[in-house]
């Protein structure tokens, strides 16, 4: 899965920070056919950018006042929820390449949905505010 201009909110930060989730995405599909310290790794990157995208958006609504934003945000606590889970799978005895691709499919097909749906919403507004 990778960025597309169709994904763009009309938010230079969210846009760029959007473009780096599919880079990271793209590079934690890499690892998971490598050893499981590389992916391991891989996945933490990944999570710690997660978090610091999600937390730059709630700030953007919070200081703009997005009447919207406890829907969004609870969105974003289910999504953060699943990331953990699949960075303890993936840290597990249990781990296999096979299933793990089928957890990059489903956070790709998340956030590629977050931002066509939920994320396009809040671009529109920001431009509004800003």
């Amino acid at each position: 899965m990778e960025w597309q201009s169709d994904y763009e909110v009309g938010v230079e930060i969210l846009d760029t920070q959007h473009q780096e989730f599919f880079r990271r995405l793209d590079s934690l599909s890499q690892a998971i056919f490598k050893d499981a310290e590389e992916t391991r790794a891989a996945m933490d990157f990944f999570s710690l950018y997660v978090e610091e995208h999600l937390s730059t958006e709630e700030a953007l609504m919070e200081k703009h006042g997005f009447s919207n934003r406890a829907a969004h945000i609870k969105l974003h606590h289910q999504f953060r929820d699943d990331v953990v889970a699949f960075r303890e799978y993936f840290s597990s005895d249990d781990y296999s390449p096979g299933l793990a691709v089928n957890m990059l499919n489903y956070l790709g097909e998340w956030f590629q949905e977050h931002i066509l749906k939920v994320d396009r919403v809040l671009g529109e507004f920001l431009q509004g505010v800003e």
